[in-house]
């Protein structure tokens, strides 16, 4: 598995006990070991306006919220748990958000200043971005 992770360029994590003790105490793994709780996974739930950010543990760690509208979406809100800035978190937020609005064939503003700034300073979502006036 090891290997294969390095062959793949993928990190590693684990719940069992044991794995984590050993992943953690062997520095030979530290290339490929990321901690269970730093491992987020990115949901889109049908039934709210928001995109989600958890832990392996199911906890919500980050979420950012828009106001759909029939053609434009506003995002309004990007937050991250404490424990979990610094990281790429709000970034991924931003991005899975476009790329929902893509799949939704529907542009973007955002009233949020962090998503604001993402959308502004990355040419690949001015496809759609619509700067709010």
């Amino acid at each position: 598995m090891v290997e294969a992770a390095r062959e793949e360029g993928v990190k590693v994590g684990a719940t069992c006990s044991y794995a984590i003790k050993v992943l953690e105490e062997t520095l030979e793994f530290s290339d490929i070991y990321t901690p269970a709780e730093k491992i987020i996974t990115y949901s889109k739930p049908d039934t709210t306006n928001q995109i989600l950010a958890k832990n392996l543990a199911g906890e919500t760690v980050g979420h950012i919220d828009y106001t759909p509208d029939t053609d434009l979406w506003e995002i309004t809100h990007t937050e991250v748990e404490e424990a979990y800035r610094g990281g790429d978190i709000a970034r991924t937020l931003v991005r899975k958000t476009v790329e929902a609005a893509r799949e939704a064939n529907v542009k973007l503003t955002a009233t949020c200043p962090y998503a604001s700034k993402v959308l502004t300073h990355t040419p690949e979502y001015h496809d759609v971005f619509t700067p709010k006036e």
